[in-house]
């Protein structure tokens, strides 16, 4: 630590030698030892007394030294503020400071963050009766930054001693509008008629004790509204870098989910008179999956007693051995439908179903189809083991009225509702799949949103002192 050279004076009330440190626009002088209030600009004249004033615990001692942002200040006055809201008390303590260079300023230490303020000469003013006023946090802009309002506090003069460029008393009150943006707050005071805007800057608690000499620091509690997101040296690169992977995840998932791979073999169309049908099916050996679509008829021809009415029917897919017996691991829960549109309408999504093979199911099978419903009647008719279309219907006779017996008359000449209509196999391969993509891009997105979260955690910090509300 080092102290300033000091002018020195008398005391005019108790004679006690004081340090002259502050400048030629030094207003008062509060001596320390009887608390009288000195007017510097005549001959330190006695203004006022201030007794039993308990000074406040700081490292900052008047005459320290200390270098901030290039410039050497002084300590030359002390001064503490309380308030108290709602039965919450908050204290802090502001130091003026003096520089042969760059004038006054003031360094404040707020639950141990050191703040170094300014006096700011920009034209910008918020009043308390805007505050007031407003439906939503009021802003100012100035040089391009933005502030939005943060807090109004009234402080109150609990002890203070040394030079100042003005005129504190002890038990004097300073209302101050607070806005706050990314890096600095402004403060808009008012004391009596006298109006100041000062902006404020949050100091590194560690570096500001090596400027002046001082050993231990208060530790820093909580999360200043001034404190910057530093969220690791590597944040802002982690967050980009995840943002251009997932992207990239994704793209290359639909590109490759576009590629439907190439036709390996020809049609194998089933009529849907013909149903139930066991197709004889060769998945070729490839190297990569191959993919079994099924194409049901959109439209079929409806029957005579029901022509608003058109006629379907869902077919349960299964992959069967030669022998007939189902293949353990194969896709199950296939259906397809045939027919269910209106005449000159496209297919239905229940009109397409595929199957996926992995390359290690090339071989012989057969593609048992079977119908387990059908209309146009709300009844549906599921297939019993061992049970025929015709017993299918037979059974619901009772419950489908004209339009079952005509269906039970056309199964009875060819052995199915269905004058025409089919379903369509086709066999591919050199298919790809962008599932493993799509996983991976949502894992950046995580990544992303992740430290998307961690700053506007921190914000929320930075804001809950603010004392802001909906209702206001």
């Amino acid at each position: 630590m080092s102290l300033a050279a000091p002018t020195t004076v008398n005391c005019t009330s108790c004679g006690a030698g004081l340090d002259v440190l502050g400048g030629g626009r030094v207003m008062v002088h509060i001596c320390p030892y009887c608390g009288s209030e000195l007017d510097a600009q005549d001959n330190y004249r006695v203004l006022a007394q201030f007794e039993g004033m308990r000074r406040p615990d700081s490292p900052f001692r008047i005459g320290m030294r200390g270098t901030i942002r290039g410039a050497d200040y002084t300590v030359i006055g002390t001064i503490e503020f309380i308030e108290t809201y709602r039965g919450r008390t908050w204290t802090w303590i502001d130091h003026q400071l003096y520089s042969a260079t760059h004038g006054y300023a003031w360094l404040t230490l707020e639950d141990g963050h050191p703040v170094f303020t300014r006096r700011f000469r920009r034209p910008a003013w918020m009043s308390v009766g805007q505050v007031e006023r407003a439906d939503s946090p009021p802003r100012v802009r100035v040089d391009g930054e933005s502030f939005r309002y943060y807090e109004t506090s009234t402080g109150r003069i609990t002890f203070a001693e040394g030079e100042f460029t003005w005129a504190p008393r002890v038990g004097d009150t300073t209302t101050t509008v607070t806005v706050l943006s990314d890096r600095a707050m402004l403060g808009f005071s008012q004391t009596g008629e006298e109006r100041e805007v000062y902006r404020s800057e949050l100091l590194d608690s560690a570096e500001i004790g090596r400027a002046f000499g001082i050993d231990r620091m208060p530790e820093p509690q909580g999360t200043h509204p001034l404190q910057p997101y530093t969220g690791g040296e590597n944040d802002r690169f982690m967050r980009n870098t995840a943002l251009v992977a997932m992207a990239a995840c994704f793209v290359l998932a639909m590109v490759f989910d576009g590629r439907t791979g190439r036709e390996v073999a020809d049609p194998i169309e089933v009529p849907a008179a013909s149903l139930p049908a066991n197709v004889p099916l060769t998945i070729p050996e490839m190297p990569g999956p191959v993919r079994i679509t099924l194409d049901g008829t959109p439209h079929v021809a409806p029957l005579p007693s029901a022509p608003l009415s058109p006629l379907w029917a869902r077919v349960g897919v299964t992959l069967t051995d030669p022998t007939g017996a189902p293949v353990l691991g194969a896709p199950t829960g296939g259906r397809v439908y045939v027919g269910g549109q209106a005449e000159g309408q496209g297919p239905g999504p229940t009109n397409h179903a595929e199957l996926v093979f992995p390359s290690s199911f090339s071989g012989d099978y057969r593609l048992q189809l079977i119908v387990t419903q059908q209309g146009p009647t709300g009844t549906a008719g599921t297939q019993q083991p061992g049970a025929t279309v015709g017993q299918r219907v037979s059974s619901a006779i009772d419950q489908i009225g004209a339009v079952g017996r005509e269906m039970l008359d056309r199964i009875s000449g060819s052995g199915s509702p269905f004058s025409d209509g089919s379903i369509t196999i086709r066999t591919y391969a050199g298919m790809s799949n962008g599932y493993w993509l799509y996983r991976l891009g949502f894992v950046f997105l995580a990544v992303t949103i992740f430290t998307l979260f961690r700053r506007m955690r921190f914000n929320a910090r930075r804001w809950k002192g603010s004392d802001w509300t909906s209702e206001d």
